[in-house]
């Protein structure tokens, strides 16, 4: 089992927090000679990962193995953007007394976390009133949400079913193709389907 960061928009935190969200899609990262190519590469059904590689074909007898990060099994603990507040005893942003209340622009619930002394704060959560700051920044200790990661596998962005829709937090297919190209543009990507469950506590 391997814990690592993974960055959520508010919109996908609430859902989570909701229960309405159990998957996410990441792009995959091709092999350079085949970037330009994109379009032609099959994926054969829903291809899942084996010892961290999945295959895809480049042509009928040409096979590819690109990486994966993911792994069932693995926890993500979700990177979100934050403002820590300067905890009451110290009153600065240099915590001292070893806890720090975090708020979180999504909404919901805030969370405690205890830095090690002399902890400081990034420049945006120093500012007075504190702003939002990057989740590019966020430590472990800030992070409120861990997932378990149920299933991971490989496919065409057009693949996604309704249901699968409605597991990324969406009311249905369409919705979810619009805020995908709103975000990362045009085109039939080809994406890492991650299942998962929100641990509690």
């Amino acid at each position: 089992m391997t814990e690592r960061p993974i960055i959520m928009q508010a919109r996908s935190v609430l859902g989570i927090l909701a229960g309405t969200k159990t998957q996410t899609r990441r792009v995959a990262k091709l092999p350079n000679k085949l970037v330009d190519r994109a379009d032609d590469v099959v994926v054969r059904g829903d291809e899942r990962p084996h010892d961290g590689y999945a295959t895809i074909y480049d042509g009928p007898a040409s096979r590819k193995a690109i990486r994966c990060r993911w792994a069932v099994g693995d926890r993500l603990w979700v990177r979100e953007a934050w403002i820590p507040r300067a905890c009451l005893d110290c009153l600065e942003s240099i915590c001292h007394c070893g806890e720090v209340r975090v708020d979180y622009p999504a909404g919901g619930p805030t969370h405690t976390m205890k830095p090690p002394t002399g902890w400081r704060a990034p420049l945006p959560g120093r500012r007075s009133p504190p702003e939002p700051c990057s989740p590019l920044f966020m430590p472990r200790m800030a992070s409120r949400l861990t997932l378990d990661v149920r299933d991971v596998h490989l496919e065409r962005l057009s693949s996604i079913s309704e249901a699968d829709a409605r597991a990324e937090g969406f009311e249905d297919r369409a919705a979810y193709l619009t805020a995908w190209e709103s975000m990362h543009g045009p085109g039939d990507f080809i994406v890492w389907v991650i299942t998962f469950a929100r641990l509690e506590g």
